[in-house]
């Protein structure tokens, strides 16, 4: 029994401890005006130098920023 409870708080702990991150608090200053930007740059840096994996994290991230509506580049591809 005593086995069973050490077990279950281990997996409780794990389970806590396996959050996605989220942003809880944003600031923004009213005296400085917001830029517009016209374009994005995606840069990806790994470790490897995989040059496929680049390309393809950075093709990904462009998808993701234009489907809503962003200008965003490849590094690569520039």
């Amino acid at each position: 029994m005593k086995t069973k409870l050490i077990i279950s708080n281990i997996l409780i702990l794990l389970l806590m401890a396996c959050s996605s991150s989220r942003i809880t608090y944003s600031w923004k200053s009213e005296n400085i005006p917001s830029k517009i930007y016209n374009k994005i740059m995606v840069l990806a840096i790994i470790k490897n130098n995989d040059l496929s994996l680049r390309e393809k994290m950075e093709d990904h991230l462009v998808g993701d920023l234009s489907e809503p509506g962003y200008t965003a580049l490849s590094s690569l591809k520039e």
